[in-house]
């Protein structure tokens, strides 16, 4: 897909850049299994069984590790590319997004149950 008009927007650069790349494999496969991940485990997490808290833990992990590493990817995308790929950024706001549920999912636990 063609970038949005302006001198801003650079898909091509960003993707193609160093940290794009973790582990020597692109970013967007490595997105598209957290994100399959992350709905087995709510998933597997909503059944209700003895490890249902061990999955909505790791979970966590995976939700909070790609809201950080998003971070961490604008950070550079915005002060050392200067480019800007509109189709991360999309995907950067779902990793922050999740992060809504994820917060009330933990506030359950803390939440005391009536007797």
């Amino acid at each position: 897909m063609p970038d949005p008009p302006g001198k801003i927007f650079d898909s091509d650069t960003v993707n193609s850049s160093k940290d794009a790349v973790l582990l020597g494999i692109p970013d967007a496969p490595i997105a598209l299994f957290m994100y399959a991940s992350t709905i087995l485990l709510a998933t597997a997490g909503n059944r209700k069984t003895r490890f249902t808290r061990y999955f909505d833990l790791l979970m966590g992990g995976i939700v909070i590790g790609q809201a950080v590493g998003t971070a961490h990817y604008l950070y550079t995308m915005a002060k050392e590319q200067k480019k800007v790929c509109i189709y991360c950024v999309a995907g950067a706001l779902i990793n922050f997004a999740t992060l809504k549920p994820l917060y009330d999912l933990y506030k359950t636990y803390r939440t005391p149950t009536a007797p």
